[in-house]
C-alpha cells in the first residue's frame, strides 16, 4: 500500500481566543501545538539502500587496489583502506518520530477604529530527534538510526541487536517576545510592524547539517 496507517504519530494542535472585556476591543489568546517534522529522504535513499562508503590508498594511477606501503594511521591522520557500513543501516527496533513542542500566549488591543497593537510570547522546545551513529562506536562496522537520549540497543533487520552509543538527549529552546502594532487598510494604506527578540538555546543545530556540502542531507 502506498500509506500505512499509524495512529502513534499524533500531532494534535489547540488554541482558545476571549474577548476578556466582552466589547470586542480586547483579545487574550493562546495555542498548543505538538510538530512531527519531516524525516529527510535521504536515510531512506542512501542509509537503507544499500549504500556504503569507503576509502582505498594507493600509488597507482590505474589500480583501485589498496596498498599498504600508502596507508598512514597516527594519532593525527586515519588514512586506511577500509569499506564501512553494510548493506543497510541498524535501527532502534523501539524508534520514536522526532517531535517538538509549541506555547503561544498574546494579548491585543484595538485602538480606535484603525490601529491595533499586541505583544505575545513564544516557546518553542525540540523534545526528540533521530539521528544515526556508528555501531561500534569505537570500529564503525555499521551505522544505525536511534533517538540520543532514549535509545538502548539497535538491531540489523530486527533479529543481530548489540547496544547502542549513549549520549545525551537532543534539546533546543526557542524563547521569543514580539510587539506588534497594525493599521487596518483605510484612507488607501494600511501598515503592520512587529519586533521579535528571541532566544535560541541548545546542544542540537537542526535535521539538516550546518556545514553544508554533500553530506548536508544526512540526519
Amino acid at each position: 500500500r502506498l500509506y500505512e496507517p499509524d495512529s502513534n504519530n499524533f500531532a494534535p494542535r489547540v488554541g482558545f481566543a476571549w474577548d476578556v472585556m466582552n466589547n470586542g476591543r480586547t483579545k487574550v489568546s493562546g495555542s498548543y501545538g505538538h510538530y512531527i517534522p519531516i524525516i529527510p529522504l535521504d536515510m531512506n535513499i542512501r542509509s537503507l539502500n544499500g549504500e556504503r562508503d569507503g576509502a582505498t590508498y594507493n600509488y597507482d594511477l590505474n589500480s583501485p587496489a589498496c596498498d599498504p606501503a600508502a596507508e598512514r594511521v597516527t594519532d593525527e591522520i586515519d588514512n586506511e583502506c577500509v569499506i564501512r557500513g553494510k548493506l543497510v543501516d541498524a535501527v532502534d527496533p523501539d524508534i520514536k518520530s522526532p517531535y517538538a513542542d509549541e506555547i503561544v500566549f498574546g494579548v491585543e488591543q484595538q485602538l480606535g477604529t484603525n490601529w491595533s497593537v499586541g505583544v505575545r510570547g513564544i516557546y518553542r522546545s525540540l523534545r526528540k530527534i533521530i539521528e544515526d551513529t556508528c555501531v561500534p562506536s569505537d570500529t564503525c562496522d555499521n551505522y544505525a538510526f536511534f533517538n540520543p537520549g532514549f535509545t538502548q540497543e539497535v538491531c540489523l533487520l530486527g533479529t543481530d541487536c548489540e547496544p547502542a552509543p549513549q549520549f545525551g538527549p537532543a534539546r533546543r529552546y526557542f524563547r521569543g517576545f514580539e510587539v506588534m502594532a497594525q493599521k487596518r487598510l483605510s484612507d488607501r494604506w494600511m501598515v503592520y510592524a512587529s519586533y521579535l527578540y528571541g532566544t535560541l538555546k541548545g546542544n542540537y543545530d537542526g535535521a539538516f547539517r550546518a556545514i553544508g556540502g554533500f553530506f548536508a542531507k544526512d540526519p
